[in-house]
């Protein structure tokens, strides 16, 4: 009986400090997206938001500073001003699409005066 018990012991003191080894620790995982505008039109844009994050005034030629998103898009819901009017893009949904991986991006906007609409376009900084 006593074998049987110091065995018992034995046993219990073994896979108690095997199992207690710590883990090293993970790294965290950057789960942002750095998303900036580019003016490539001939006006200054005024009150430029991207999905609800405001960018302010981006003048000719020029791009914003970043703005961080948790997750991001292709495309994006846009709205601001330049010469005198209003001008948006509304995206109807995200079905089917992948988020962007983690990194910085640019959405260039450029403005058509044969249906006077402003397009967007992303790039991989």
């Amino acid at each position: 009986m006593k074998k049987l018990a110091l065995y018992f012991l034995v046993s219990t003191a073994i896979i108690f400090f095997t199992s207690c080894k710590k883990s090293p620790p993970v790294p965290p995982v950057n789960t942002e997206v750095e998303i900036r505008v580019k003016n490539a039109t001939p006006w200054i844009f005024y009150d430029c938001t991207v999905n609800a994050y405001n960018y302010g005034s981006v003048n000719i030629d020029a791009v914003s500073a970043y703005k961080t998103f948790a997750k991001a898009y292709r495309y994006a819901s846009i709205a601001l001003s330049m010469n005198g009017k209003p001008y948006s893009i509304i995206p109807i949904d995200n079905v089917g699409e992948t988020s962007l991986a983690n990194g910085k991006y640019t959405y260039k906007l450029t403005y058509s005066a044969t249906d006077d609409r402003l397009n967007m376009e992303l790039i991989k900084d």
